[in-house]
């Protein structure tokens, strides 16, 4: 259900080239992912509807790309297939939000050959297809047998830096860590825009400082935060200039 008429307080907003550029994606590959193009469908549907030429991200939307991100990058699943599996997750395990739950999306299959990969997912127990399912086996989404039980040994599971509510909703993004410091996004926190954990300043407001106001020790005096603080947001703020690496696949029992 989409929420332009809801309060954006406490859900994280941004334009979709700061929403990209967190993570680390391309502004155009990224509005295609939430906004689709003429000649394609989005891959996910975003929560505050496309308003004219304006458009706002969510925290939620921008976890669910962390995930298509993932996927695409990692192995290399169509983009049609990643909609698929979107689209079956929410038709039949009544799940908004499929990409941002917690034990979410995986992948199943050779995944050095994505053509014959499929996607999958743990739903829920009290929403389970089988009773004695208890939620313990993942749900095939997409291919021939979608909607069986997947029993195969090896999955894949993305998203590995985000951190989720009691209700399983994504809720945290490690963004970074380095130099004793983490660097967190979360929707109820700064509008979430990626902050310092343990300090009250936005990263990007102390590397604009060693940058603008004469360097690292500059900067820690001026807001008397430590240096190592400071060095994690110029670290943060370079990260988010290059390009993701690819991860080797994670793999774990089914």
């Amino acid at each position: 259900m989409a929420i332009a008429d809801k309060s954006i307080l406490g859900i994280g907003i941004y334009s979709p080239r700061e929403a990209a550029r967190y993570a680390r994606a391309s502004t155009a590959r990224f509005r295609r992912w939430i906004y689709g193009t003429k000649r394609s469908d989005s891959v996910i549907d975003p929560d505050i509807p496309r308003d004219g030429s304006r458009e706002r991200v969510t925290f939620l939307d921008f976890a669910q790309a962390l995930s298509v991100q993932d996927i695409r990058l990692n192995v290399g699943v169509p983009l049609q297939r990643i909609r698929e599996a979107y689209e079956k997750a929410r038709k039949d395990f009544d799940l908004e939000h499929p990409f941002a739950v917690k034990n979410g999306i995986f992948i199943f299959g050779n995944l050095n050959d994505p053509s014959h990969c499929v996607l999958g997912i743990y739903p829920r127990a009290e929403q389970s297809i089988d009773p004695d399912f208890l939620g313990q086996k993942a749900v095939q989404l997409t291919g021939k047998k979608k909607g069986n039980l997947l029993i195969f040994e090896v999955v894949q599971e993305f998203s590995r830096r985000l951190a989720y509510s009691t209700k399983g909703l994504a809720d945290e993004f490690l963004a970074f860590e380095r130099f004793g410091y983490r660097i967190l996004m979360q929707p109820d926190c700064r509008f979430g825009k990626p902050y310092i954990d343990g300090l009250v300043y936005e990263a990007e407001t102390l590397a604009d400082a060693a940058k603008h106001e004469g360097g690292v020790d500059k900067a820690s005096e001026l807001y008397e935060v430590p240096k190592n603080a400071v060095k994690a947001a110029l670290a943060y703020m370079h990260e988010l200039e290059t390009k993701p690496q690819k991860i080797s696949p994670k793999k774990i029992a089914a």
